[in-house]
């Protein structure tokens, strides 16, 4: 009676978890990680470099864009991600120069070095939902992700950081 053996529940005790597997398992969500950077970084920005460079495109850049800083040292796909801080105009109210802040610190760089992604964030490519951030009865219910213009490109250099 005292000698009987207790059923067992079923679940795995965490020293006969194989550890092999968990590794495994990490190993492979990091190669898909790398994988979806690397691919993002060749086909989406390599594209978006080409249409950067059109004029109008420049003219566009405003406070709080994402942009990627021309590195003449590196290939394109290894460009710093950085984002606007200020714009400085030229005599005849062109852009000039930009102030960006990197992971590396602030730098002044000419808009030609600077490719824009396509998330801006100017007044006639409003957000989605941004209509909502003007509404009263939505005003105190809304969560604080849908508050700050720029969340979506934190989400964003998050990825790319990853």
């Amino acid at each position: 009676m005292f000698l009987q053996e207790l059923p067992s529940s079923g679940i795995p005790d965490i020293d006969s978890v194989d550890s092999k597997l968990l590794s495994r398992r990490a190993k492979y969500r990091q190669r898909i990680r790398d994988n979806l950077r690397n691919r993002f970084r060749s086909e989406y920005l390599g594209q978006l470099r080409q249409h950067a460079l059109k004029r109008d495109v420049l003219q566009k850049l405003c406070v709080v864009d994402v942009v990627l800083v021309e590195d003449i040292n590196k290939r394109c796909l290894h460009w710093p991600l950085a984002k606007i801080i200020e714009i400085f105009p030229g005599r005849d109210n062109a852009v000039r120069l930009a102030k960006v802040k990197t992971d590396n610190g602030i730098f002044l760089r000419p808009i030609q070095r600077l490719f824009p992604l396509e998330i801006s964030q100017s007044e006639d490519d409003p957000l989605p939902g941004g209509d909502l951030l003007h509404n009263k009865r939505f005003k105190g219910s809304l969560p604080p992700l849908l508050l700050d213009r720029s969340d979506h490109l934190r989400m964003l250099l998050l990825l790319l950081q990853m």
